[in-house]
């Protein structure tokens, strides 16, 4: 497989998520540039689907029904979504670049869980990076790291020692192999030169009950996963993943404050297949824009735990980008066993 510098394990992985659509408006990346104005999309009557390929009641699927309602309420038209569970996205991306390129068909590609489906030649995709045009980045959740509130892990430096004095004995969660918490986990021991005992569970509700039950000592995940947790007092955080704390857990210091320059998360993108015209791509982009502004002035980000980081299409694509070049790190450290 192709190396990447080790070096990269170390880099800014959110790539201006704070900003809001500062970017300069993208020519036609994946769009059809001989294509005409198309000033009547979306046609009248004509109904959008909008393919959520993760479950039901999960995190993606509340922030897209969400948006689909007010984007419906934006652009006069009726919007769909359906979830295509599977293969961590795959099927229901699949079903997106199998579909007709007209603005028509919406999809989430979550970051970054989405870059091992294309990168990873034994899931055979059927579709690369390119395939996917990202129509913006919606929401930004942060990697989180928990403990049990008695822990004697007190701060990121108290856990970073231990593991540095117990090789591969500290035991930590995530929910599967390349899910975003075992990535964070992964770019962590890299950046302090550690190794973790890494235990999966399918859950996120397992991985509390393994965590508050003593199985392993640490709990890798997002702020909307704890967030409820540590406000109740029932966890205590040791260190987030972003560039500044979170308004969702006061108190609980960047990794990157404590001498580890280590960001990462779960963005929520939508894309649409290549090929999608450019005008058409640009109504999605405002519906987007607007919608997420929308949400954010009335509170609903803060319902749902999550930080609004609009990113426009360009500035999506350079996340996407980079995110990729990590990822295709850690397949290679998956492969290598």
């Amino acid at each position: 497989m192709r190396r990447i510098p080790s070096k990269l394990l170390g880099v800014t992985l959110v790539l201006g998520l704070a900003l809001t659509g500062c970017a300069e408006k993208p020519a036609a990346s994946g769009g059809d540039p001989s294509s005409g104005p198309n000033t009547t999309f979306p046609e009248s009557g004509k109904v959008v689907t909008m393919i959520v390929p993760y479950g039901v009641g999960g995190g993606t699927d509340i922030g897209a029904r969400l948006l689909a309602n007010d984007m419906s309420k934006l652009l006069d038209t009726t919007i769909n979504v359906e979830n295509k569970v599977g293969a961590s996205g795959q099927i229901g991306l699949t079903e997106l670049v199998s579909s007709k390129p007209d603005g028509y068909t919406i999809a989430w590609a979550n970051a970054p869980i989405t870059s091992p489906i294309y990168l990873d030649p034994s899931r055979k995709a059927a579709f690369k990076s390119e395939d996917l045009v990202p129509l913006g980045n919606y929401v930004f959740d942060p990697a989180l790291l928990v403990v049990p509130k008695d822990s004697p892990y007190k701060s990121l430096k108290d856990l970073i020692d231990a593991a540095k004095a117990q090789p591969g004995k500290i035991a930590i969660s995530a929910s599967a192999v390349l899910a975003p918490g075992d990535m964070v986990i992964r770019a962590l021991e890299a950046a302090a030169g550690v190794k973790f005992s890494t235990v999966y569970f399918e859950t996120a509700g397992q991985q509390r009950s393994a965590l508050l039950g003593g199985q392993v000592a640490v709990e890798s995940g997002s702020i909307s996963e704890a967030a409820g947790a540590l406000q109740s007092g029932q966890v205590r955080g040791l260190t987030v993943f972003d560039t500044e704390e979170s308004k969702f857990a006061p108190g609980v210091p960047t990794a990157k404050s404590e001498g580890y320059d280590v960001e990462w998360g779960s963005s929520r993108i939508l894309v649409v297949p290549k090929g999608t015209p450019q005008d058409v791509i640009d109504v999605w982009t405002k519906a987007i824009k607007d919608a997420s502004d929308q949400e954010a002035a009335r509170g609903d980000f803060d319902k749902a735990f999550l930080a609004q980081r609009y990113l426009d299409p360009a500035a999506t694509a350079a996340y996407i980008k980079t995110i990729d070049q990590q990822v295709q790190v850690f397949l290679d450290q998956v492969a290598k066993g």
